[in-house]
């Protein structure tokens, strides 16, 4: 769907020679491994404030995209349906890791999605200890980036991690 919205934002097909024997004008072709990786943030909206502060900044000032309810969101639209529109449209997954957060059914349910349809490109942030186990059974062998001793290399990790190409992280 990308492609073809920047097909039509370059304008038409250059149009045909007008001797056979010249050839035609190569159209350019999108590189996939040059798209804008796409974050999605899941976390509790009590830790809000956390979030925008220290992750969705941090993401964006660093030439990826976030996902991130309150800004991807409009007020008047089916939550759960935007929700999962912009799990399916993401490529990595992440949990801001918090008491509160780990008492979330949203976050729950949006873990286990990931868990299903992105095991390899979940990335947990610790804001906060909590226990893993009650987020999923799976989510204590994740690797986490711990931003609770307020090392600034957590975030330059967390940068790292989400910049790294796909074939590293499967």
């Amino acid at each position: 769907m990308k492609t073809l919205a920047r097909r039509v934002q370059r304008g038409p097909l250059p149009e045909l020679a007008e001797h056979p024997s010249e050839p035609l004008p190569i159209p350019e072709i999108d590189d996939p491994s040059q798209t804008t990786p796409t974050v999605f943030v899941s976390h509790s909206t009590q830790d809000r404030k956390w979030v925008e502060d220290n992750i969705v900044g941090l993401i964006r000032n660093n030439g990826l995209n976030a996902w991130y309810a309150q800004t991807s969101i409009l007020s008047a639209t089916q939550w759960e349906r935007e929700i999962l529109k912009g799990l399916e449209s993401s490529d990595w997954f992440l949990l801001v890791v918090s008491p509160r957060a780990a008492t979330s059914e949203w976050v729950k349910d949006e873990l286990n999605w990931a868990i299903y349809h992105r095991p390899t490109r979940i990335v947990p942030v610790l804001m906060e200890q909590a226990d893993l186990w009650s987020f999923h059974i799976r989510l204590p062998r994740i690797q986490y980036v711990d931003f609770t001793t307020g090392n600034p290399a957590a975030r330059d990790q967390l940068v790292n991690r989400l910049k790294e190409p796909e074939s590293r992280t499967a």
